[in-house]
């Protein structure tokens, strides 16, 4: 069965232009460009399309482009799988459209593509297609890994060009994704199925849930005392917090101590005042209100009968002072004084008021104050009667007051207990877990509960043999061990360890070689030569043996400028026309990927800078040269700005 390949890398303009990228099936293709040409962008843009958390697609390539994507193909079954470009300002879109068929319908226009579903759907479906199954990574320990996804088998894919010389890392985004893939090699090696890899996810289960199961049984078994120590703790809470009262608890038997447990953990809290109590409240407020406006009416009443009494009081001295002068003119009588003064016997000019009209002055201020006398009574009465009404007003107000204040003492109390419930909840939070936890122990710590446990946890074993899958994975990474070894021969690589027997690790994700007893890192052979054959030899011999086991990866590789460690395009923008005799180291790494994808029906695509001009096969292997006048992107596609507008496209330079 041949393996997935990419047809063709579609880019898609923001008015309705496509440019589409045809790749060989199972065999070399290579496009040669100078730097910003838009080589770089091509992985990037398989990247994106294939689920990347975030778009990478470099400078004019993403700004001018509003769709991307790949066009897969096995036989004659072909899955198409575009994605929207994110604007400038966006990490990323959800917009994915997918066609499935045999053949697919490629749009011609990005009018035409819509969404039909988000990434996590787009690579499900890819997935189905390759016959990736659902499977939960098969981890070299008993920690449970993540789903494995087509994301997972990038980094056997994609080659950029930081990756060709690092020293280090010997795969594209292990930095970020090291677990994932480490995760998932098993699987994609072949050394476990998803069968196997399910049957291990249940064992790793049982095996967790018998030995908490044991341990808690061994616990109670033989901590009894500290349980009912830990139970009179939790009481003494409860006893602080007020949800029961204080008492004796040493005296409890063990009964009585789980008794008073369970109503601990049935306590609720109390609720606030209620309706009928606010009713009661506004009520009072009211009647308060009708007290103190009567006995203001009443003091105000209390006021003007004893401004009464005072103007009473003034009224009767004033008249009792007037009485007493007028009573002088009882000392004289009036036929003798006539005329004349009765002091000194001289004449009197003007004639004065007779002795008689004093007499009857008096007998006037007599009769006034006689009814000054007789109203003074009633008005006293009067007093003492406002008076009472002003006590019973007064009374009638401290009784509502009284009962409005301990209505409000009420609520404070409420407030305050409501205030100290949420650390009562607590408390009977953990007494009810507690209590819990004991009943669960009882049930789940039986025998044979446990027993039937260790029964499918035996059975689980027989299917899945953690010895044999360990033998397994060490003899695939043998095999790429072996196939890396004999491609490594016919590359590169320092003279000093030129006989250097390539190990992989697959736990790691390293290459180390081995002399005789020395043991050395990638690094610590050295130069960028070394970095790049150690890696190429690796990735190729890894397709081998998933070819070998017909494994659900796609069957390409693309690599981002082998030339990168002869020529380095930041300094040698242009395109580098070489002859193979200029180079032959690098011309070297081009005969072991044409052997490569001729024998193991891989296809390779390749990124170059660089141009073998008498090299017949790199020459009918190159499909695109672009310089000056010719780019991945034509320079009259218009281009989206940071405002998320359509804007021009660039001016040719």
């Amino acid at each position: 069965m041949s393996r997935w390949q990419i047809k063709s890398v579609l880019f898609y303009s923001h008015d309705n232009r496509r440019v589409e990228l045809p790749f060989k099936l199972n065999d070399v293709t290579i496009i040669v460009g100078e730097s910003y040409s838009g080589k770089s962008a091509i992985i990037e843009a398989v990247d994106y399309a294939m689920g990347a958390s975030q778009c990478h697609i470099p400078g004019i390539v993403r700004e001018t482009c509003s769709w991307v994507g790949i066009l897969w193909i096995q036989e004659k079954s072909e899955f198409l799988i575009c994605r929207r470009v994110p604007p400038l300002k966006a990490k990323s879109s959800e917009d994915v459209y997918v066609s499935i068929g045999a053949p697919v319908s490629v749009p011609e226009k990005a009018e035409e593509l819509s969404r039909t579903t988000n990434v996590d759907g787009a690579l499900r479906q890819f997935e189905q297609a390759i016959l990736i199954g659902d499977v939960t990574g098969t981890t070299f320990t008993e920690r449970e890994g993540t789903r494995i996804s087509v994301r997972n088998a990038l980094p056997y894919i994609l080659v950029s060009d930081d990756v060709i010389i690092d020293k280090i890392a010997l795969f594209r985004g292990v930095k970020e994704w090291r677990q994932a893939v480490i995760d998932s090699i098993p699987y994609f090696l072949g050394a476990v199925d998803e069968t196997t890899a399910t049957n291990e996810i249940k064992l790793k289960k049982l095996r967790s849930q018998l030995g908490k199961l044991e341990a808690r049984q061994e616990s109670t078994a033989g901590d009894t005392d500290a349980m009912l120590g830990k139970a009179k703790e939790l009481l003494r809470e409860a006893i602080e917090v007020g949800i029961i009262a204080n008492q004796n608890l040493e005296s409890l038997s063990r009964d009585q101590v789980s008794e008073t447990l369970s109503r601990v953990a049935s306590w609720v809290p109390g609720s606030e005042i209620d309706s009928e109590a606010n009713d009661q409240l506004a009520s009072l407020y009211a009647l308060e209100r009708e007290f103190l406006a009567d006995l203001a009416h009443l003091r105000g009443m209390q006021n003007t009968a004893r401004s009464a009494v005072q103007t009473a009081g003034e009224f009767t001295s004033a008249i009792q002072e007037q009485r007493s002068k007028l009573q002088l003119a009882e000392l004289f009588k009036a036929e003798n004084y006539a005329e004349s003064c009765p002091l000194c016997n001289s004449s009197i000019a003007t004639n004065t008021p007779t002795l008689a009209n004093i007499q009857s002055a008096l007998a006037q201020l007599d009769g006034e104050l006689k009814e000054v006398n007789e109203d003074r009574p009633q008005i006293d009465a009067y007093l003492r009667t406002l008076d009472g009404k002003i006590v019973q007003s007064v009374e009638s107000l401290k009784r509502v007051r009284g009962q409005i204040s301990a209505i409000v003492r009420q609520a404070q109390d409420n407030t305050a207990r409501l205030q100290g419930d949420p650390r009562r909840m607590r408390v009977v939070g953990r007494v009810s877990f507690f209590n819990e936890q004991a009943t669960e122990d009882l049930s789940s710590l039986s025998e044979d509960k446990i027993q039937q446990l260790r029964d499918k946890i035996s059975d689980l074993e027989s299917l899945v043999d953690s010895d044999s899958k360990a033998e397994r994975v060490i003899g695939l990474q043998h095999q790429v061990s072996t196939h890396a070894t004999a491609i490594l021969k016919e590359l590169p690589f320092d003279v000093n360890y030129r006989n250097a027997h390539l190990m992989f690790d697959a736990r790691k994700l390293l290459v180390k070689f081995v002399i005789g007893p020395r043991v050395m890192e990638m690094r610590d052979v050295g130069g960028d030569e070394s970095y790049l054959s150690g890696r190429l030899s690796t990735i190729l011999a890894i397709h081998r043996v998933f070819a070998e086991g017909k494994r659900p990866v796609p069957g390409v590789v693309i690599l981002d400028q082998l030339s990168r460690p002869f020529y380095n395009p930041e300094t040698r923008k242009e395109e580098v026309i070489i002859k193979t005799t200029d180079s032959t180291d690098l011309k070297r790494y081009f005969d072991a990927i044409f052997t490569e994808a001729d024998t193991q029906k891989l296809q390779i695509i390749v990124l170059e800078h660089a141009y073998f001009e008498d090299f017949p096969k790199y020459v009918s292997a190159v499909i695109k040269r672009w310089g000056p006048k010719e780019k991945l992107i034509p320079a009259d596609w218009p281009r989206i700005d940071d405002s998320g507008a359509v804007a021009p496209a660039f001016p040719a330079s």
